[in-house]
């Protein structure tokens, strides 16, 4: 299957499997997964073939990669034994749950956006939760906390998602760039 990669494909996924070797880890973070496939100038398609090889090889890719697993439980209001861990995990998470889009479900998701769909929109701005984290974590540095970053650019997202016109050939990403 690498044999049919594009170069670009074929360096990302030895970038990664390199990462992941030099830490001796048998997982790929998820943010790791999104500044390479930035990096190369990677298709969401791409991206996504770049997972699953990873995932063919034994590298599983998660959102805490690296992180120490935490296996209390924690209770929510005295009464609710929901297993959770920090906010940032959860998110994390939720946002790895959802698939990239192709270009044509982008199209059919805006067209029924503009319609009033309000199911569209959610399933848009949830499969691009991956940007808004990838951006955030790009001004990190700055002082500013990372949820809060995070919580700005989810407000970006949906207004991208209103907005956005796939008359004009842009991806949405791009436009909600």
């Amino acid at each position: 299957m690498a044999t049919d990669f594009s170069d670009s494909l074929q360096d990302a996924l030895e970038e990664l499997s390199h990462r992941a070797q030099e830490r001796s880890a048998k997982c790929v973070d998820l943010s790791e997964l999104s500044e390479v496939v930035e990096e190369h100038g990677l298709s969401d398609d791409e991206g996504q073939a770049l997972q699953e090889t990873l995932e063919q090889r034994g590298l599983e890719v998660r959102d805490d990669c690296g992180r120490e697993r935490v296996d209390d439980t924690r209770y929510v209001n005295g009464e609710m034994a929901e297993r959770t861990t920090d906010a940032m995990s959860l998110f994390l998470r939720e946002a790895a749950r959802h698939p990239l889009l192709t270009r044509e479900e982008e199209v059919e998701l805006a067209k029924r956006i503009e319609r009033g769909d309000l199911e569209a929109k959610e399933r848009m701005v949830n499969s691009n939760l991956r940007l808004v984290i990838s951006n955030a974590r790009k001004y990190q540095g700055l002082d500013l906390p990372l949820l809060d970053l995070i919580q700005e650019g989810i407000l970006g997202l949906i207004r991208a998602a209103e907005k956005f016109d796939y008359r004009k050939g842009y991806k949405f990403s791009t436009y909600a760039t």
